[in-house]
């Protein structure tokens, strides 16, 4: 199985092994001009930016969930942070949902929003949303099956069946 994000302006990330669980399905990429690194066997991501002595990262992080902040890890021989991910998507989104001590990698679909009942989900400028996140469709994996949750999303390509 492999990711399906490869195109002739982003050609395939370069594998390394993962900071965090030491798999070899992590992946090193320039995204818009930054070096990203994410590990598609545990879940956890960093970024050049994603250090404690960086004054913006350290803002975004007082933003983000209480969880994704108490999993976080620091690589003390490069500084950077990692973070479970949050993925979102045009089918939907992944993220950690849980404690510390009993957390699991959610999929919540993005569905589309009946027009009779589009005055239930109005953006801040008063318009309605057409479409919304399905937590009621929710599926759940376990913290080791974050390539479970991709695939759920539809983000894994399944190539054992090629010649």
């Amino acid at each position: 199985m492999e990711i399906s994000r490869a195109s002739y302006e982003n050609p395939q990330p370069k594998k390394m092994k993962c900071f965090c669980c030491g798999s070899d399905q992590c992946f090193k990429e320039n995204l818009n001009g930054e070096i990203t690194i994410m590990c598609f066997e545990c879940g956890f991501m960093t970024s050049e930016k994603y250090k404690k002595s960086n004054l913006e990262f350290q803002s975004q992080l007082s933003t983000t969930s209480k969880l994704v902040r108490e999993l976080m890890k620091e690589d003390v021989e490069s500084k950077l942070i990692w973070l479970p991910c949050v993925l979102t998507t045009k089918k939907g989104m992944i993220f950690p949902e849980g404690t510390i001590d009993n957390w699991t990698w959610t999929f919540a679909p993005l569905v589309k929003i009946e027009k009779e009942e589009q005055n239930k989900y109005l953006k801040p400028d008063g318009l309605p949303y057409e479409e919304r996140l399905a937590i009621e469709k929710k599926q759940s994996f376990p913290k080791n099956r974050f390539m479970d949750a991709c695939e759920a999303m539809g983000m894994v390509v399944d190539n054992s069946n090629k010649k």
